[in-house]
């Protein structure tokens, strides 16, 4: 698809999916899968890839320190990235994380890409609220739903990070099935 939308709680996987599917696209030693190891890959996890655009409400509070809302002027950034052939892989790729923050206007700016998709770019949105984007940029996206995860899988995924099984368990228990804010409960501070 051209465009997607990623849809789910907070803390379940969306934006390292979306990371994950950008590896694919643009890996050079395992196209379609991503290897992790190449410098395409490599790059596109430090989110310094120039084939890769990556705008969210941290971008816009960086611009604007009282931001609460992903701007038309970021949209139009990732839009018009996105109208150029990429630089070192096949593919261009927008992300906008938090899209559930974007203002009208801003969603309204998106439609033309959304429209008129370009062959060699494709736009992920990530939200945690589906209803807050418009119904015409909603049916333009193909949608993933994320469901929370199992309380068993967020204190393997702890524990593959280095954290011990007792610290992990306890953190997942209390996280509320979200990954990020175990190990947000996990980290010396949380506890």
């Amino acid at each position: 698809a051209h465009a997607f939308v990623f849809a789910g709680p907070a803390g379940v996987g969306k934006r390292a999916t979306a990371f994950a599917l950008a590896q694919a696209v643009l890996c050079s030693e395992a196209p379609g899968e991503g290897c992790g190891k190449c410098v395409e890959c490599h790059l596109v996890a430090a989110g310094t890839h120039p084939d890769v655009v990556l705008e969210d409400l941290a971008s816009a509070q960086a611009e604007r320190a009282s931001a609460s809302f992903v701007s038309i002027e970021q949209v139009r950034r990732v839009s018009a990235a996105l109208g150029l052939r990429p630089v070192r892989g096949t593919r261009k790729l927008g992300i906008i994380d938090q899209a559930e923050r974007l203002t009208q206007d801003a969603q309204n700016a998106l439609l033309k890409t959304l429209e008129e998709p370009r062959g060699q770019a494709t736009l992920i949105l990530i939200s945690t609220n589906l209803d807050a984007l418009l119904p015409t940029i909603r049916s333009r996206c193909q949608r993933l739903l994320f469901a929370p995860l199992a309380d068993e899988l967020v204190a393997t995924l702890l524990e593959r990070s280095g954290i011990e099984p007792a610290v992990a368990g306890r953190a997942a228990a209390l996280a509320g099935r979200s990954l990020d804010r175990a190990r947000e409960l996990a980290s010396s501070e949380g506890w």
